[in-house]
């Protein structure tokens, strides 16, 4: 088997950007697996704002790619915790595996306000049942699931059968802007969920250890932490606002500590 961990960034370089990728490279050679980081490789445009989303997708159609067996894409906001010695490539998915956002169900439907909101999960599945005849996945109370394409682990079987099926990426972003969705709904993320299964594609969600996120939810001082890391957790996907800002060592305080210790006193940038 030979493995890959596969980032890339579109835009200014951060230091965390940086951070990510030399723990992410370590971690790879953990795995023996290879590793590879592109610095504005800019695979795809014409798509507006989220044609550096949609980099994602090149390790299936360049063919650079095709002698690797499973390939992992990590985005640049996710770093291990100290110490993880789980192998990722052991999750052994069909097609491709990724990730559930738990609490985001919630948070949408309960929103009035915002774009992201129930009205428009609603207004986009029906979408993806007019396009693509498919039923989109739901909790147990009837709310879309959501699943975070920051860690997507593919095989070599789901990559081939990605580039034979996967519907056109400009006629989707059409189709969301014709349904009158806000531009959230264009991004690579709900792509990948809308075509997954008119593209004959399975997927496996993984633990949640591979992608336990944090993020700020609601005003205050300090704003409130939505911290969803356990004792099963793997991987940390920063998701505070101004974290490309912060150095290493800022990172790694948040990654391998609970908000107690650094909420309200990160550097202002």
């Amino acid at each position: 088997m030979r493995n890959l961990i596969y980032q890339y960034y579109d835009g200014n370089i951060k230091e965390a950007h940086k951070y990510s990728s030399r723990l992410m490279k370590a971690y790879a050679d953990k795995c023996d697996a290879d590793y590879l980081f592109e610095e504005n490789p800019r695979w795809i445009k014409g798509l507006g704002k989220y044609s550096p989303h949609y980099g994602v997708f090149k390790i299936i159609f360049d063919d650079a790619f095709d002698d690797y067996d499973d390939i992992l894409y990590l985005d640049v906001d996710i770093f291990p915790v100290d110490g993880v010695e789980e192998n990722i490539f052991d999750a052994a998915p069909g097609s491709f595996g990724w990730c559930t956002e738990p609490h985001q169900p919630d948070i949408r439907y309960a929103e009035k306000k915002f774009d992201i909101r129930g009205e428009n999960e609603e207004k986009w599945s029906s979408m993806v049942k007019s396009l693509y005849g498919t039923e989109l996945p739901r909790t147990i109370d009837n709310k879309l699931m959501v699943y975070n394409s920051g860690v997507v682990l593919w095989t070599k079987a789901g990559r081939e059968t990605a580039r034979k099926n996967l519907p056109d990426f400009k006629h989707y972003i059409n189709m969301c802007s014709m349904h009158g969705l806000p531009p959230f709904y264009q991004g690579d993320q709900n792509y990948l969920l809308a075509v997954a299964s008119a593209a004959k594609l399975n997927w496996v969600e993984l633990d949640n250890g591979w992608n336990s996120y944090l993020h700020y939810q609601g005003p205050g001082n300090p704003r409130p932490v939505n911290d969803m890391r356990d004792r099963n957790t793997k991987f940390v996907h920063v998701q505070l606002s101004s974290a490309d800002e912060y150095s290493s060592d800022t990172i790694h305080t948040i990654v391998n500590n609970p908000p107690t210790v650094w909420n309200g006193k990160l550097p202002k940038v």
